[in-house]
Parts: structure tokens; C-alpha cells; sequence
């Protein structure tokens, strides 16, 4: 993984952390995890999703850190909504 995006994305981490942010992640095993990061430790961070509940995820294993936002509903008539 190139360097530049590694540290990218070990910031997007942090500050999800700081804020409380909830985000979408995607790992390199092709999976995803939606929710909040509860704890940063060195080469990883504990992650909580309803699914999956608290997890280790090494900073390595990830490809893409965004923000969560809520896909639209059928009948929503204001598209797309950012949760937090």
C-alpha cells in the first residue's frame, strides 16, 4: 500500500475517533464494516458495527476510510442523508 494513503487514511481514523464520527471502511479482503472507532492503539484500532460488534483492525488491512452516509430509503424524496 502506498505510504501517502496508509497515513491518509490512519488520519481519517483519528479524527473519526476524536469526533465520534461514524464511517464506512473497506478492507483489503474485500469486506466492509460500517461504525465507530472506540480505541487506537499502535498498528490498530478496536472498531464497533452492530454486525460484528467490537473488532481489531490492523491500519494494514485497510483500503478506503470514508464517512458513513445512509443510502436513500424508497419513497425518501431527500436522496442521500449523512448519519452520524
Amino acid at each position: 500500500m502506498d505510504d501517502e494513503i496508509k497515513k491518509l487514511n490512519e488520519e481519517k481514523i483519528n479524527e473519526a475517533f476524536k469526533n465520534s464520527t461514524k464511517i464506512h471502511i473497506t478492507l483489503k479482503d474485500r469486506t466492509w464494516r460500517n461504525g465507530y472507532v472506540k480505541e487506537i492503539r499502535c498498528d490498530f484500532f478496536i472498531f464497533e458495527d452492530d454486525k460484528n460488534g467490537e473488532e481489531p483492525i490492523f491500519f494494514l488491512e485497510l483500503v478506503k476510510v470514508e464517512p458513513y452516509i445512509q443510502a436513500k430509503k424508497e419513497g425518501d424524496k431527500n436522496g442521500i442523508e449523512l448519519d452520524k
